[in-house]
């Protein structure tokens, strides 16, 4: 809910376009390094469940603080503490979909897709959200449904202890991920995917910035002689 919700929001808010982009960008960068941390974490202690509780529920207090934050510092601040813990949630909730689900020997694929297509009803719904509430309140939007997210993760049963190939320790360390060979395509895909997509946003703005807008006639004023072509 956040896509259609915060822009709307901010700019109620008073923040002006440029400071807009800068909060929006701040989950981009929180993620990071938020990520890593709290799936390091969830896979040292096996402990994905308990991971994503914390999670959410931090998320809830966080946009809790962003809500009531005055000013557009106080505001990016208070972005960059609920984004710490908004961001991990997704990856911890996918890792807890694929090991759940390998369990049972069902199949990853279709529980994603359903959840894209609740993505698709959300957003839809919040567009209609969008025209009955103010846009001053919109934020406390966000904060139930962090919420509804929490209580989701509280009623989540516990995993069985993780079997894998490997030891969690070993996962957990530097020198053992670096010697996973599904980990380094994984990483070397992730990084053809981001310069690709780096290269065309750059691509683009050269486009952008080499264009030049087509000359514009001035405008005949009635007032000026006519020039006749005739007889």
């Amino acid at each position: 809910m956040q896509l259609p919700f915060l822009p709307v929001w901010l700019a109620a808010k008073g923040l002006d376009a440029d400071m807009i982009g800068l909060v929006l960008a701040i989950p981009m960068i929180v993620r990071v390094f938020a990520i890593p941390l709290a799936t390091r974490h969830a896979d040292r202690h096996d402990a994905l469940r308990m991971a994503m509780v914390i999670a959410a529920a931090g998320a809830v207090v966080g946009y809790g603080v962003v809500g009531i934050a005055q000013g557009a510092a106080a505001v990016a601040a208070a972005f960059v503490f609920a984004s710490m813990f908004y961001t991990p949630i997704m990856p911890l909730a996918d890792a807890y979909a694929l090991r759940g689900l390998a369990r049972v020997g069902r199949a990853y694929g279709p529980v994603r897709m359903w959840g894209s297509a609740a993505f698709i009803a959300g957003s839809f719904g919040a567009g209609v959200l969008l025209d009955v509430t103010a846009a001053r309140d919109l934020i406390w939007l966000i904060v139930a449904a962090a919420a509804i997210t929490a209580a989701a993760a509280c009623v989540l049963k516990p995993l069985p202890p993780h079997a894998g190939s490997a030891p969690a320790a070993e996962l957990s360390s530097a020198s053992g991920v670096w010697r996973n060979p599904a980990f380094l395509s994984v990483a070397a895909a992730a990084a053809i995917t981001a310069a690709a997509t780096i290269s065309q946003i750059r691509s683009r703005a050269a486009v952008t910035s080499s264009s030049t807008p087509a000359p514009k006639l001035p405008a005949m004023n009635a007032a000026e002689p006519h020039i006749r072509t005739g007889p």
